[in-house]
Parts: structure tokens; sequence; C-alpha cells
């Protein structure tokens, strides 16, 4: 079994981020006063492997420079983390196509930019 609250503090922590640093707990329809959230976080338990999704597909998480999306595969889930902070170093590089050759490719493999990723 998972603990929301728990998968949540260690997403969290595995992008060097806190509890504190939520600034809004819901849907794009819906919010949750985050304390509330929190406590209810606490005591959601789910089976988090593959079977049915449990836990509401729009929940989400917007904090400061990120936002958290529920992700779902099969009815496996899991948090998705997306920095949102637009100051982070960004380089302009020549971009000729965003469609894979053979599927599962990132932007520079598909770009042949995988050697000056530090340009």
């Amino acid at each position: 079994m998972t603990n929301l609250y728990d998968e949540t503090v260690t997403i969290l922590e595995s992008h060097d981020k806190t509890i504190a640093d939520i600034e809004y707990i819901g849907s794009s329809e819906t919010k949750i006063n985050t304390n509330k959230a929190l406590e209810l976080m606490k005591k959601t338990n789910y089976h988090s492997g593959y079977g049915g999704q449990e836990i509401a597909e729009n929940l989400m998480i917007k904090g400061n420079g990120f936002i958290m999306t529920r992700g779902e595969y099969d009815g496996s889930e899991w948090w998705d983390y997306m920095q949102t902070d637009p100051s982070l170093p960004q380089v302009e590089r020549e971009v000729k196509s965003f469609k894979a050759n053979i599927g599962w490719e990132s932007l520079e493999e598909i770009n042949g930019l995988e050697d000056t990723k530090n340009d």
C-alpha cells in the first residue's frame, strides 16, 4: 500500500521542495484548503500498482516553481512533477522536429543535440 501523503513528501524532497512550497491543492475546477487536503492525504492509502486507478485522476498540486499531476498507466499511478520556474537556465537551440523516429525519444535525441546539452 502507498500512503498519498508519504508519496507526495517523497516526490517533493526528490526535487528539493517541501510541503511549505505547496500553494494550491485540488484540480482545475476545485480548490481544497491545503491543511485539510494534507490531513486527508495522510489518511489515504492506495494500491499504486497495476489494476484500477484509485486516486482522482485530476488531482494536482501547484507549488512554488512546480506543478504535480497524477500519472497513470493501466491502473498503476504516481505523481508527475514538472518544474515551471521560468528562470531556469535555457539556451536556445535549433530544432527541426518534435516527432520521434522510433518512439520514446527525447527532443534532444530526435534533433541530434545529445552532445550539445550544455552549450
